[in-house]
């Protein structure tokens, strides 16, 4: 088993090393180096075969030297990008290839020191020294996308203290990670004593740092590149992108009943008024930035209370935690019946009413915070019980009974009022009918007899029965009443 992970791992280092080495500098320059080198030991090869063909051999010397400058700085160039990357990846073996070139430098110097050839042989020394360092300051200027002179200057700095082993620590900000962002990157001693040797911070468009040396906040800086100073260590990496979040909230209403709500709200850090420009970072307000970091919590985790375990909540919690409590208190204000209230015309639904109010409300709690709310939504509020649904369902059906029998006796009271009413109209109307009836009889003849009044009688009932408004409210054999009482007469 140990074999097979000895091997795993070299085959894995080897994968590691080769592939894509032509999109990586050293292995570019290797690549270009090796690449090199036998065309040029075949022209070398033409040249010297084509001078001795033609009895130019004396001057084999002369094509030598160029060529041998040639193999220098080929065989030189692979050398170094090979140490570069032994010291990068494998420091022992790099140490060892560097004692070996320097032993190897040794013996050759001792060759020429009664010579004059000597100072050609030392020559290149300082030469390299100009040259790297040269190299340095124009690495500086395209190693990193500054724009100012002082912040090329601190990359210079971090490159010359970087190479002398004195640099401080250079950390970059991982966007596509939830929890650990910041990702060391170069190690270095953020207590080095040397002025000149700055650490960095590189972060994208959308996040800033939160520095402090250990005894006072040093503000939040960024996006993109920030030098950091003696001691400096990042608090914590800020997003300023719009965040989202979703969470459920358990309240208790007016009438004691538990509803639940899920929520989502979205934010950032309070920008004021600036929006985000194409080709400039997210605009964000340090004081802002600052004062959500002052307002996040340490909450104690464990059922130890000797020991607990803290665990701090981030800038980014606020919302929810100032949402369940806004949230709570609204739902306390109000009975269960007021959330499921019929829709009625000119008013809204109860759940965009407590949508609004929730957004309001929230909006001013994050404020103080330097929290800007962008947007606030809910849900459907639901018992946390279903079986109140039920009890709910039995009681609004006992409460419209009870409305639907006050409503039927209300009109059956209506209705006999009515036919009451209808009644002793019909009783006036027929005495006056009557009387005016046997009124006019009584002014016609002088005498009136017991079978006039009672025909005439008659005659004021069948007028009745004629009318549509009272023929419903006389009894159904009012008809037939009056044709025997005809047929009385008749006989």
């Amino acid at each position: 088993m140990s074999k097979r992970t000895g091997s795993a791992r070299i085959a894995r280092g080897v994968h590691e090393t080769f592939s894509g080495i032509h999109r990586r500098p050293l292995g570019l320059y290797a690549l270009l180096s090796l690449a090199g080198l036998p065309p040029l030991f075949l022209l070398h090869l033409a040249a010297s075969t084509l001078l001795s063909l033609l009895g130019l051999g004396l001057f084999s010397p002369w094509l030598n030297a160029p060529f041998a400058l040639l193999y220098a700085w080929a065989f030189a160039g692979l050398l170094v990008c090979v140490l570069l990357y032994a010291w990068l990846k494998l420091k022992p073996v790099a140490l060892i290839l560097s004692l070996a070139a320097a032993l190897l430098w040794l013996l050759g110097l001792r060759s020429h020191l009664s010579s004059v050839s000597i100072l050609l042989y030392l020559l290149p020394l300082p030469a390299a020294g100009v040259l790297f360092w040269l190299g340095l300051r124009a690495a500086s200027r395209v190693l990193l996308p500054v724009e100012d002179d002082a912040r090329r200057a601190d990359t210079l700095s971090f490159l010359k203290a970087y190479v002398l082993g004195s640099n401080r620590p250079a950390y970059a900000v991982d966007p596509g990670r939830r929890e650990a962002k910041v990702r060391l990157r170069v190690p270095g001693d953020q207590f080095s004593r040397v002025k000149s040797s700055p650490g960095l911070v590189l972060t994208g468009c959308d996040h800033a740092v939160a520095l402090s040396d250990g005894f006072r906040f040093k503000g939040v800086h960024g996006p993109g590149i920030v030098f950091t100073g003696y001691g400096d260590q990042i608090v914590q990496a800020i997003d300023l992108r719009p965040q989202v979040r979703s969470f459920q909230v358990t309240g208790l209403t007016k009438d004691g009943i538990d509803v639940t709500v899920d929520a989502s709200v979205s934010f950032r850090i309070d920008a004021g008024r600036r929006e985000a420009e194409l080709g400039h970072p997210l605009p964000f307000n340090r004081g802002a930035a600052f004062k959500a970091l002052r307002a996040q919590r340490v909450e104690h985790r464990g059922e130890e209370p000797i020991s607990p375990t803290l665990q701090q909540r981030e800038w980014d919690d606020l919302p929810r935690i100032r949402g369940e409590h806004v949230l709570r208190n609204i739902v306390s204000k109000l009975e269960f019946d007021d959330l499921y209230g019929p829709h009625q015309a000119g008013r809204e639904a109860p759940r965009r009413t407590i949508a609004r109010s929730f957004a309001r409300q929230l909006a001013a709690e994050l404020e103080p915070f330097g929290v800007q709310l962008i947007e606030a939504d809910l849900g459907n509020l639901e018992p946390a019980d279903p079986h109140v649904y039920l009890k709910r369902a039995h009681n609004w059906e006992a409460e419209w009974i009870r409305r639907i029998t006050l409503k039927q006796a209300e009109g059956q009271a209506e209705r006999l009022t009515i036919l009451e009413r209808a009644r002793a109209d019909t009783r006036s109307d027929l005495i006056l009918n009557l009387g005016r009836q046997l009124e006019e009889l009584t002014e016609s003849t002088s005498e009136l007899d017991a079978e006039t009044v009672f025909d005439q009688f008659v005659v004021v009932m069948e007028e009745l029965t004629t009318q549509p408004q009272l023929r419903h409210l006389l009894p159904d054999r009012t008809m037939e009443l009056l044709s025997e009482m005809r047929k009385v007469m008749a006989d």
